[in-house]
């Protein structure tokens, strides 16, 4: 399906066939060339209406404007000749009778043979003496020992060709030609965006911009064109999330007191950065406004998120509102108390804590209140909540964080932090339906982890290098992806290579770490238990945690310098990015080993990305490009249509979009944008 709305020029006609008047919302099948089997190959991916064509966008391009020299042509590299056919002949092979065409093409560099394999046309289309220009792939003939460009494309002109996805059926060539010829015989169209827009951001046309992809001039205007379409795609998809955001028109207005402000940031044991000043900032002026809030903080571990969502906690406390801080797990909700405790309790505030366990909140005089998913209870009184703080938002349901921000009349603010979002929050953050705070300081000092994915049957690599991080005093963490197995169910309908916590810690205490002092942690623990062994490793008295994804969030031990994680591929890219910013917290070296025993490509990309980036942002980027967002206004976590051009990483191009779409609502959206808003499953007549 086309990720691209037909709304756009619906109403403006494309003359094709020259006989035929076609808008863009007529059926492929009625573009001359497009018989019934091309029709149903289209439509297989998604191309259904002429508009839908128009925006199946070429994935790369043969630069044919500077050929290469023959000479400085080298093996195995793509390459554009410009040359003269010398001679031209044709044969079989010997053994399995493959018919063959032979060209040697010549420069005033030298020359080269290029073949052609079951291709006899390309001797009935050369002659002597002809130029051509080939685009293809250098190769060595070993048995003629020279070498030769096999099966080139042979071009008519020296130009930018685009290169479209292929089918068996269907040939890049071939969708080129039938997307020429539409093209070709199309009037122009007026553009859905305003001219003042195109003028103030010095864009080009968006017709012009189809047209140059598909039939680009140069480079430069390429590149105007790709920048144009790309910002069209953020725009048309921010539209449509700014206008299904939910109109509250009032929430708690929160009173800004400065001096106290200044006084708690003095009275900190460490100097804020100046990435947690600006992210306070903007999220005190928006809980100052009687507009719900709804704003992401992000920044990775150790940042400083915490200290900035206490800041705002202080905000609204003043004011005479309540924030509720709603955390994963019970561990966290201890962190957060402690930290709340040492800021908040020098000026008076009052800290409850509401947990499955542990249920000391007072929801009548508390100033914040901590807890886990016990918060989300509809038979608690909350009265006067004004701030709700989503700590880890990716460990919580969308219904869930909706939920906490209808708890009382007027909606609350709600602030939701992570290190690393999921790439439906991502989506809407960077598509307007949140706004976003970013922390991108690290800490003094901190070195990056180095990560490494190893095959299970080298695990044993991994446990050498465990041996030797303990003999220097330090401490690791394995982690596993399951309390147990499930009971009654064969374990042949299981990996056989997964590991349960259970399991494992008794393996690794027998087998492969006898001689070593190992712990072990998981969900189905009490809470009594769980701290007492998070204690014993903090102090030392353990070599080696054994747990599930419990630690991923709120474990500081800056000894631990070592997190190896079984069945890696299990993982999705936020897991496995939290999971290893449990170590690197102090100036040692830190690794992370990533064990997986699969070897499918997608699973590989996504592994491989884990090693080379360690920046949240981009990885959820990454994370967004292999699964998707999922739908951005419901509630499913896949099968977003994908974007042609747009990349989730260019910040400046997603800074354009919002700015447009602010303006756009400031001035009246065009009807073509709102139109976008009520299309139906797009599919031609």
């Amino acid at each position: 399906m086309s990720a691209f709305p037909r709304s756009f020029l619906t109403h403006h006609l494309l003359f094709c066939n020259h006989t035929s008047i076609m808008d863009l919302k007529t059926s492929i099948s009625h573009i001359a060339g497009v018989g019934p089997a091309y029709d149903a190959v289209f439509k297989k991916h998604g191309i259904y209406c002429v508009n839908d064509l128009l925006w199946n966008i070429p994935y790369r391009y043969i630069d044919a404007t500077s050929p290469t020299p023959i000479l400085h042509c080298q093996l195995d590299t793509s390459v554009v000749i410009r040359g003269v056919v010398r001679s031209v002949r044709s044969y079989s092979t010997a053994r399995r009778h493959i018919g063959v065409v032979e060209a040697i093409c010549a420069d005033e560099t030298g020359e080269i043979p290029i073949i052609w394999f079951n291709q006899p046309y390309i001797q009935r289309t050369l002659h002597e003496g002809d130029s051509i220009i080939v685009f293809g792939k250098v190769r060595y003939d070993f048995s003629a020992r020279r070498k030769t460009l096999t099966s080139p494309l042979l071009l008519k002109k020296t130009a930018l060709l685009p290169v479209y996805h292929e089918s068996k059926r269907l040939t890049s060539v071939g969708i080129r030609k039938i997307v020429t010829s539409v093209i070709d015989q199309c009037s122009p169209a007026t553009d859905p965006l305003p001219p003042p827009y195109l003028q103030k951001y010095s864009l080009m046309g968006l017709w012009q911009s189809l047209k140059e992809v598909h039939l680009p001039t140069s480079n430069a205007l390429l590149v105007r064109a790709q920048h144009r379409l790309a910002l069209e795609e953020l725009i048309r998809v921010s539209c449509q999330l700014r206008l299904q955001r939910p109109k509250h028109s009032d929430a708690p207005a929160c009173t800004l007191d400065i001096p106290l402000i200044k006084k708690c940031i003095a009275h900190l044991p460490f100097t804020l950065t100046s990435a947690q000043k600006i992210a306070a900032w903007q999220i005190m002026q928006d809980v100052a406004r009687s507009t719900p809030m709804r704003r992401l903080l992000m920044g990775d571990v150790g940042s400083g998120k915490t200290v900035v969502a206490a800041l705002v906690s202080l905000v609204a406390a003043r004011s005479g509102y309540q924030s509720l801080w709603l955390a994963p797990t019970e561990v966290l909700v201890g962190q957060h108390v402690k930290t709340l405790s040492d800021i908040g309790k020098p000026l008076g505030l009052t800290i409850g804590v509401y947990t499955r366990t542990n249920k000391k909140a007072d929801f009548e005089n508390n100033d914040i209140i901590v807890g886990t998913h016990a918060l989300l209870n509809t038979a608690i009184p909350y009265s006067r909540v004004g701030l709700v703080v989503v700590d880890e938002q990716h460990r919580f349901g969308v219904k869930q964080r909706a939920h906490l921000a209808s708890l009382t009349h007027p909606t609350p603010h709600l602030l939701s932090m992570t290190a690393t979002p999921i790439p439906r929050s991502l989506a809407l953050t960077l598509y307007g339906d949140l706004d976003i705070s970013l922390i991108a300081e690290q800490p003094l000092h901190r070195k990056k982890i180095e990560t490494h994915i190893i095959h299970h049957t080298k695990r044993e690599k991994a446990y050498e290098y465990i041996r030797a991080t303990i003999a220097k005093g330090h401490q690791a963490y394995i982690v596993v992806p399951r309390v147990d197995l499930v009971e009654n169910i064969p374990e042949s309908l299981f990996d056989t290579d997964t590991k349960s916590v259970k399991a494992e810690y008794e393996r690794l205490k027998k087998d492969v770490f006898p001689n070593f002092r190992i712990g072990i942690l998981h969900g189905k623990l009490t809470s009594k238990i769980k701290l007492e062994t998070m204690e014993k490793f903090k102090k030392g008295l353990l070599d080696i945690c054994v747990t599930t994804t419990v630690i991923e969030v709120g474990i500081d031990v800056p000894n631990a310098t070592v997190m190896m994680i079984e069945n890696a591929e299990q993982f999705g890219l936020a897991q496995l990015h939290q999971l290893r910013g449990r170590v690197g917290r102090s100036t040692f070296q830190s690794y992370c080993l990533c064990i997986s025993s699969i070897d499918d490509a997608q699973t590989s990309r996504r592994l491989t990305a884990l090693t080379t980036c360690d920046n949240g942002f981009e990885l959820a980027d990454i994370d967004l490009r292999l699964r998707g967002p999922g739908a951005l206004t419901g509630l499913q976590q896949s099968g977003f249509p994908m974007l042609k051009l747009a990349r989730l990483s260019d910040a400046p191009l997603l800074h354009k979009a919002r700015e447009i779409v602010d303006n756009l609502i400031r001035d009246g959206i065009p009807d073509d944008y709102k139109a976008t808003m009520t299309d139906a499953p797009l599919h031609g007549e």
